[in-house]
């Protein structure tokens, strides 16, 4: 099973011509921290980096990290909610020689090192920092990019600070996201023609934004939520997809991200998608943003949808 796995991941990931000297690793512990991340402890050597590989469905299997190696023992981790220990792989390659897990033509450690421009598990060329980026490895990446700017098709926006983000083929094997620079683009269709792309895969659009006093599950107080453009809700596949995109490319989140969704699609939401969402880590905000009222506020998470104080 697992080498049929693996050849899987090979031909979904675009790595045919990419396969190097990378070796399964053992994985000695499993556990979750007071975030609701995995902790997964390994034997790693300086020599080496590590994928972190999540099948975050049937359908959907995408690396959720990229950790450089210490010695001795060492915790691999993901930005998102932990999912149970036979859903995750760690794969092992040199710093010497490495892979290209996006398979973009640009060696992981280089991209790894050249981040916020590049992305070691983003497909998306790089642009200049003027437009946006291709990853956001620190808070302070994300308020370098991060804008105020009232709008009158999307009040939910109005006094928020965010960043927006596009994903242009999101479900095919080389998905492209991007982080506009919303400072310079205030709107999507800015951003594509100054980088001269293609639109017409464009699957996901919308903005991330910061709440200073959002309380998440588990507990830690400041956050983040996405949302597609005008607050639209998607099926429960295509939201996955955008979150795991969004994440894998975010390291600093400490699954301290929800999605959020606009007043006017909730009943399609509530009627269509919300049973979907049990158990999957993502953790759905309708109505009002969490900074605003979180009294009438809503959440779908991962065991039961809750009104703030009362379990239902």
């Amino acid at each position: 099973m697992r080498d049929i796995f693996t050849l899987t991941l090979v031909f979904f990931l675009g790595l045919h011509h990419l396969v190097f000297s990378q070796t399964e690793i053992t994985i000695d512990n499993y556990s979750v921290n007071l975030y609701g991340q995995v902790q997964l402890s390994i034997q790693g050597s300086t020599d080496s980096y590590y994928i972190l590989l999540a099948e975050h469905g049937p359908d959907f299997e995408w690396p959720a990290s990229i950790t450089m190696g210490s010695d001795g023992t060492m915790v691999i981790s993901a930005p998102g909610a932990a999912y149970p220990l036979d859903q995750y792989s760690i794969w092992e390659y040199d710093i010497a020689d490495p892979g290209d897990i996006d398979g973009d033509g640009i060696d992981d450690v280089t991209e790894y090192n050249t981040m916020p421009t590049d992305a070691p598990l983003n497909y998306a060329e790089a642009v200049d920092f003027y437009d946006g980026a291709t990853s956001i490895p620190d808070a302070e990446t994300f308020m370098a990019l991060a804008t105020v700017n009232n709008v009158g098709w999307a009040p939910f926006l109005d006094d928020q600070l965010y960043v927006k983000f596009g994903i242009l083929n999101r479900d095919s094997p080389n998905p492209q996201v991007y982080f506009i620079n919303s400072n310079t683009h205030t709107v999507h269709y800015g951003f594509w023609s100054a980088i001269d792309a293609d639109v017409t895969g464009d699957d996901s659009s919308g903005e991330i934004v910061f709440n200073p006093t959002q309380i998440n599950p588990n507990g830690v107080i400041g956050g983040y939520s996405f949302n597609f453009s005008f607050g639209d809700a998607y099926d429960f596949e295509a939201t996955q997809r955008t979150h795991q995109l969004l994440m894998a490319n975010m390291p600093f989140l400490q699954n301290i991200m929800n999605h959020f969704i606009g007043e006017n699609d909730e009943d399609d939401y509530l009627d269509d998608y919300a049973d979907d969402y049990e158990g999957s880590g993502i953790e759905v905000v309708l109505r009002l943003r969490p900074r605003q009222l979180p009294s009438l506020e809503f959440r779908r998470g991962s065991h039961c949808l809750q009104r703030w104080g009362l379990r239902q």
